[in-house]
């Protein structure tokens, strides 16, 4: 069994990263900052190097935004890779556009289908709907107007390919009211209302930066492929996290992390998780990490054509949680490396496998959370 109390969070890249540093303002165009007054430590290149031996071969690309200075920083920009559920932030700011535009708010069906999309990360049939009501002319009109160029959108939205600093730009537009979006204020309201209701077995991610003073809202995307570059052809976990840490007054750091390669989900949460703490840590005065929701989860990796009932038994709970299990799990699954959480009261066991309680990086110092 996995116990989520991780006591070091490793940042793992593969590639040389660079910190850019430009201004976000207010109206749908960006200029250079002076590049000195931003934290060249964020990715400079002796850390994502030096960090490279931890986990070879997996691909990372990160993208954030300081909307308190109007700094990027970013991490091999140059790669794209396939989002997974993340990409279902852009595909609920597309549904509150077209709703916007026909005057009205979202339905009760649409809500219900928004509701687990996000809170439970489902895909059919509530994301395959919310996908169809605005299909690839309507994410791609979304993705136009804030500025994301560099995504291809397909009829499968999981496979959508895309740059981590696109999907930023959209959840800047989505979170972020100063920000330029299609969005009004009301529609930004209902997004963070509906993203403060993820369920606590999905809250990983973004999370690993927030703490009393400093709020992780986001979309969280996990599922394996044999098809997806770079890595097409073997079996790769792509994870990853997109989303805003804000403050009270809604200002603060929009993050993308987007990985693939790993053998294993877990894999990828930590490498997600390690980069947000980093950026927290480089960024936020003072940063401490606080205990999070995920933080009491406990979860089973499954094996390849493991049943659900064995998963339940392993974590301690009857058969029959099976489908609670599944549930609050994405609704998939077990598949091979998949993390299947729960809260529940858990029996301890010897199967526990407690990833990151040894530092497994001298290159930097991450603090517990």
């Amino acid at each position: 069994m996995i116990r989520r109390r991780w006591a070091q969070r490793t940042l793992v890249v593969t590639l040389v990263g660079t910190s850019l540093c430009l201004l976000l303002s207010t109206v749908a165009s960006h200029r250079a900052v002076e590049s000195s007054s931003c934290n060249p430590a964020v990715f400079s290149p002796a850390v994502a190097s030096g960090l490279d031996e931890d986990h070879p071969g997996l691909a990372i690309t990160a993208s954030v935004y300081d909307t308190r200075t109007g700094c990027w920083f970013e991490l091999n920009p140059e790669l794209r890779l396939t989002t997974a559920s993340a990409i279902k932030l852009q595909m609920l700011g597309a549904n509150l556009d077209r709703v916007e535009e026909l005057g009205r708010p979202l339905s009760a069906t649409e809500l219900d289908h928004a509701q687990r999309m996000l809170h439970f990360s489902h895909n059919r049939p509530p994301a395959t709907s919310l996908y169809e009501r605005v299909g690839v002319s309507g994410m791609r009109a979304y993705s136009d107007a804030v500025g994301a160029t560099g995504t291809v959108h397909t009829s499968v939205y999981g496979v959508t390919l895309a740059p981590a600093r696109d999907l930023t730009l959209v959840a800047l537009s989505m979170l972020h009211d100063a920000s330029p979006g299609p969005l009004n204020r009301n529609s930004r309201q209902v997004a963070r209302d509906l993203l403060d209701g993820v369920h606590p077995t999905q809250m990983w991610g973004l999370s690993a930066g927030a703490n009393d003073e400093w709020v992780a809202r986001g979309k969280n995307g996990f599922f394996p492929c044999t098809r997806c570059a770079p890595f097409s052809g073997r079996y790769t976990w792509r994870v990853a996290s997109t989303g805003m840490l804000s403050r009270a007054d809604g200002e603060g750091l929009a993050i993308t992390v987007l990985t693939d390669g790993a053998p294993t989900q877990r894999i990828g949460v930590e490498a997600v998780e390690s980069i947000v703490a980093h950026v927290a840590r480089e960024l936020i005065d003072d940063w401490e990490p606080g205990a999070g929701p995920f933080d009491d989860a406990a979860c089973v990796e499954a094996a390849g054509g493991e049943s659900g009932t064995t998963i339940a038994r392993r974590l301690g709970l009857s058969a029959s949680a099976w489908p609670d299990i599944r549930w609050v799990s994405g609704n998939e699954g077990p598949m091979r490396g998949q993390l299947l959480c729960t809260r529940d009261p858990l029996a301890e066991t010897s199967a526990c496998i407690c990833p990151s309680r040894q530092p497994t990086s001298a290159h930097l110092k991450l603090s517990a959370r």
